[in-house]
């Protein structure tokens, strides 16, 4: 299981780490720590109504403390949930000032400070692993579905050099069994709510090309073609497409879905295209679609995460976990010199 890679140790605590070395006789590291420690009990005092639960956390051979607090609302606990969709805003809260500021938040329309821009700009929510083997997994365990609640994480746990870091979140739901099978649910959703009424041919699309027998723990994503073309040639590997395209989050919370990419209008008021070279250095769920278009149609392909999520400048800003559908109308295709 992965944990989320833009939150928590990977995203977070290795920015701050800095002179933790044991060669660096300038820094008493245990005495920065326990200032830190100092800095939470006072802001606790100071912000946190009622109970403060306190967990205490390995990571490596390091332990410290992480602290709960303010958890109200909702009903039903976590249990064996591994998933939980959230919204959440993360501060730091500093060693020696104490003072507050937005890190991160999942709502785009909230200031995230000067020069600071939310990483997940479309806004909330998103998919966190509820699991206590994480350390930024550990608040939704302690949050009820429907409520919100409250942790502070020693930076110790981050490899951070005393600036904590406070997780607010609000849990909307856990996702009980297979994250794969809630995201075909979303998919066979958007299928019954965006699809209704349309006339299409749906196509099953494999990870692994070749595969015919498609069995329940495969990675699947979903042709839908709205608009054919059997007259055109099919596109071929390393082909160059243009195409013009919308790209969308699947979620049952936003109402119209979170649009995340979109080719946009020109400046004759017409829509854009952009060029893409059919191969591997595209998101996988893409590729197998546009391997099976021709030029002249207009398609929808939904795919779950572990076909929709890469890195690299064409397709930043898809946060881990998600669901996403795209529509694409093929302009053009030219073959691989």
């Amino acid at each position: 299981m992965k944990i989320n890679a833009w939150i928590g140790m990977s995203c977070l605590g290795i920015l701050f780490w800095t002179g933790c070395s044991n060669d660096n006789d300038s820094i008493d590291m245990e005495k920065v720590w326990q200032e830190e420690r100092e800095t939470i009990w006072a802001y606790l005092d100071k912000n946190a109504n009622g109970e403060v639960i306190k967990y205490a956390y390995t990571a490596g051979s390091l332990t410290d403390t992480i602290y709960m607090f303010d958890l109200e609302g909702g009903s039903a606990e976590c249990g064996d949930a591994a998933w939980a969709l959230v919204d959440y805003d993360i501060y730091s809260i500093g060693r020696l000032t104490g003072e507050r500021s937005l890190y991160d938040s999942t709502d785009p329309a909230r200031c995230a400070g000067e020069n600071i821009e939310p990483s997940y700009r479309f806004g909330g929510p998103i998919i966190w692993a509820a699991n206590r083997i994480f350390v930024d997994g550990i608040l939704p365990t302690f949050i009820k579905e429907g409520g919100k609640g409250k942790a502070i994480i020693h930076s110790r746990l981050l490899m951070g050099n005393g600036t904590s870091r406070l997780y607010e979140m609000g849990v909307k739901e856990f996702i009980r069994g297979e994250l794969l099978n809630y995201e075909y649910e979303l998919m066979n959703q958007f299928e019954q709510d965006s699809l209704d009424g349309k006339t299409f041919d749906k196509k099953t699309l494999p990870l692994h090309e070749g595969e015919e027998n498609v069995t329940a723990g495969d990675t699947v994503s979903y042709l839908y073609t709205i608009q054919k073309n059997v007259e055109a040639e099919q596109v071929i590997e390393n082909d160059t497409v243009t195409v013009q395209f919308r790209a969308y989050l699947l979620d049952a919370y936003n109402e119209p879905l979170r649009e995340i990419y979109v080719t946009g209008e020109n400046e004759d008021g017409g829509e854009e295209s952009v060029d893409w070279v059919v191969n591997d250095d595209i998101i996988a769920g893409v590729h197998r679609g546009l391997l099976n278009m021709r030029v002249g149609e207009e398609a929808y392909i939904l795919m779950p995460s572990a076909m929709a999520w890469k890195t690299g400048d064409k397709f930043i800003g898809i946060p881990p976990y998600s669901t996403v559908a795209y529509w694409i109308k093929l302009i053009s295709r030219q073959p691989k010199k």
